[in-house]
């Protein structure tokens, strides 16, 4: 008897029930039919992906070195972004990694600055470092950075009697600079930073008590 034609003697594959569970594991993608195909060769392989571009976004648009290897500081790369339009991308800078074990990334996209946070999994974090507090949002004496990058400058000490407005600290990042202020009067409780630090979103800057100690501390202020 003949061989008949490839695939013949394969059991009928369910596409249609393999598309409903692709389209309910990935929510977010629009499952194509090379999708399918993809998912039914080679499963795993096909998850990996999609975990992948989800994460990071479609990296075919790279040009393969960028993709491949880090950009140098100061390095520009040109690529069509996904609506067609030429994107440039300048790499700035990278600190050094922080007790969260991420990284800031500094960068420009068509000469505007941008940031992002990356977990560097093969950084070490010395054994003698934690994380920093994080400022409590529900209160308002906790006073906590609003951006990622480096303490420049630290204004107050504790025992720093402030006023609605006062300067806390500056923060330096993407070659721009911001000032933390007070958002209420009283005494600075304790200080969470000091200058030279790293900081990331929501780190404690300082956090100040109000009422009788902020009274007794600021009756000299005229």
């Amino acid at each position: 008897s003949g061989a008949g034609r490839p695939g013949a003697s394969l059991e009928p594959f369910d596409f249609d029930t393999l598309e409903a569970k692709l389209t309910e594991k990935f929510p977010r993608a629009a499952i194509r039919e090379e999708d399918l195909i993809s998912a039914a060769l080679y499963p795993q392989v096909f998850d990996d992906f999609m975990d992948h571009r989800l994460r990071f976004g479609n990296c075919s648009l790279l040009p393969t070195h960028a993709f491949l290897q880090p950009l140098d500081v100061g390095e520009t790369v040109v690529f069509d972004g996904p609506d067609g339009k030429e994107c440039e991308f300048r790499m700035l800078g990278v600190t050094d990694v922080l007790p969260s074990g991420d990284r800031h990334v500094l960068f420009t996209v068509n000469n505007e600055p941008r940031s992002v946070m990356v977990r560097d999994d093969a950084a070490t974090v010395d054994d003698g470092a934690s994380a920093r507090e994080k400022a409590d949002k529900g209160d308002d004496g906790s006073v906590g950075t609003s951006l990622s990058g480096v303490v420049v400058a630290l204004k107050v000490s504790k025992g720093d009697a402030v006023e609605v407005g006062q300067p806390l600290a500056v923060l330096s990042a993407m070659k721009m600079e911001t000032t933390v202020t007070a958002p209420i009067a009283g005494v600075v409780d304790r200080v969470g930073v000091a200058a030279g630090d790293s900081v990331t979103v929501g780190d404690l800057i300082a956090y100040i008590k109000a009422g009788e100690d902020f009274l007794s501390a600021g009756s000299g202020l005229g």
